[in-house]
């Protein structure tokens, strides 16, 4: 199931709100109809009022995902700083004394 921005979320729930079939939103906005009843029921759980529709940004926007969150790019920067990975940076493949690099 492909993941939709939340503008296209949005489009959708207004859509179904002004009594646009689930098949004319497919065809719009590519979000498939079960997905488009999934967004209006979700929507209402998060506080939509039909009888007063506003559609806010918590009613479209993403839940929490299961699994390890990401690592935010900064601090996965800094880790590769630290172990020397950063990108454009070849790590040498024998890290020789500097000892044995002297001439006798």
């Amino acid at each position: 199931m492909p993941a939709h921005d939340i503008a296209t979320r949005a489009q959708a729930l207004t859509l179904k709100l002004l009594g646009v079939s689930n098949q004319d939103i497919q065809r719009l906005t590519g979000i498939h109809p079960r997905t488009v009843h999934n967004i209006m029921d979700r929507a209402i759980e998060r506080g939509l009022d039909l009888n007063n529709p506003t559609i806010l940004e918590i009613h479209v926007r993403d839940g929490p995902r299961p699994g390890r969150p990401k690592k935010k790019k900064e601090q996965l920067k800094e880790q590769r700083v630290e172990q020397g990975t950063v990108v454009g940076e070849h790590r040498p493949l024998i890290a020789l004394p500097s000892a044995s690099l002297q001439k006798d």
